[in-house]
């Protein structure tokens, strides 16, 4: 059995406290993505900021909606989690699991969560919120006169269509009645014939 050095050992904590500092952030990320999506509950209060009218973009997913998308987004997480933390493992310390390389983890998420965690999550809120007002707006910008243009187009097409049929309506009336009296007298003339004996 080989006993690793105590270099090796230092290496391993060093680097086990980063990846439980990243997996914390991770976390902090997968958050982030919900506050954007309006998924849960909002931790902080969201600021008064003028969206376009009907495109704030807040989705409101129902109650059993979002329950399933967070508990989806946390088990794809912690899958996640489980294969990084073995691929760590197998090539820091061949496939061996030290319980040095777990308290190591522990504390960098436990470090990352009462330091760093709690100012991305102050900032990330604020900056959702902007994020989506400025996403809004783009959206608007572009989309707007895509709309107004729709709306022209289908007006004239509207006023095309009335000014055609009110045209063609009194022609196609005057053909029918002129192909109706055709007939008609087509068929008096039949008759007549057929009276009088006459073929």
């Amino acid at each position: 059995m080989i006993y690793p050095s105590t270099n090796e050992l230092l290496q391993l904590l060093a680097g086990s406290v980063l990846l439980g500092m990243c997996f914390c952030l991770g976390y902090d990320l997968l958050r982030i993505s919900r506050l954007l999506a309006g998924i849960g509950d909002m931790p902080f209060s969201r600021p008064a900021l003028p969206f376009p009218r009907g495109m704030n973009l807040c989705f409101s997913p129902s109650r059993g909606w979002s329950s399933l998308l967070i508990n989806l987004g946390d088990v794809l997480y912690f899958l996640l989690c489980g294969a990084t933390l073995a691929v760590y493992l197998s090539v820091a310390n061949h496939g061996r699991v030290r319980w040095l390389a777990l308290a190591g983890l522990a504390g960098g998420f436990l470090l990352c969560r009462v330091t760093l965690s709690v100012l991305v999550l102050r900032f990330a809120g604020l900056a959702a919120e902007i994020l989506r007002f400025l996403l809004a707006w783009a959206i608007w910008v572009i989309c707007r006169p895509i709309c107004l243009l729709w709306r022209i187009c289908r007006t004239a097409g509207c006023l095309v269509g009335r000014a055609i049929f009110s045209l063609w309506l009194p022609l196609y009336t005057q053909w029918k009645m002129k192909r109706a009296l055709g007939q008609l007298k087509q068929f008096y003339h039949q008759k007549r014939r057929t009276h009088y004996g006459t073929t």
